[in-house]
């Protein structure tokens, strides 16, 4: 049953990058400026504006071959590179042939290793730190999309290993699946943070 349910997430995970990365391509088609279009793509993918600006510069900055690798790459416990790691890579301009190659080796290790997002952005803040911080930004002052991935990713990966665990009142599980789905209701709705148009 724990296997099932590993696969169940690496599928749901892959749906999701699927998601992010379409929402990114038609992005590139759209003007900036055109809110109405915005908002309709926002609602089509589920995605706060915010979040498909990300999905923008994340289609810009993959190739269709470059994103069927990473969608390919899984980490030991079945798991793929979900979007708490794309917002990471991006922290980098990766422009070049050369670049795009030392990405590429990246994904793979953080892959093989089983690295969580976290510590993907830890490696990338020590080999890279004159070249990037995370998001451009002091990681105080992340923007609300990456801190409620980072929070979600945290569930997620709680979830997996509390309904594979026979020590655990499963009971507790819908409470935190509550907690998930309030970490998602969070987005644009904390006092003091801006929401984007």
């Amino acid at each position: 049953m724990c296997s099932e349910h590993k696969m169940r997430m690496a599928e749901k995970q892959a749906a999701g990058l699927k998601n992010f990365y379409a929402a990114g391509t038609e992005m590139l088609t759209v003007d900036k400026k055109d809110k109405a279009r915005l908002m309709e793509l926002a609602a089509k993918y589920r995605l706060s504006p915010e979040r498909l600006t990300v999905a923008r510069r994340f289609a810009r900055r993959y190739s269709e071959a470059e994103f069927a690798e990473l969608i390919s790459l899984r980490k030991p416990d079945g798991n793929l590179l979900h979007v708490g790691y794309v917002l990471f890579l991006l922290a980098l301009n990766w422009q070049t042939k050369g670049e795009k190659q030392v990405r590429s080796a990246l994904q793979r290790e953080a892959a093989e290793n089983g690295w969580t997002a976290p510590e993907l952005r830890a490696v990338i803040t020590q080999r890279y730190s004159k070249k990037a911080s995370p998001c451009g930004r002091n990681h105080r002052e992340l923007p609300l999309g990456v801190l409620i991935e980072n929070a979600h990713s945290v569930v997620c990966n709680l979830l997996a290993r509390l309904q594979c665990s026979d020590r655990i009142d499963l009971r507790s599980v819908p409470r935190l699946k509550d907690l998930q789905s309030e970490i998602w209701a969070l987005d644009g709705v904390i006092p003091g943070e801006k929401k984007a148009a």
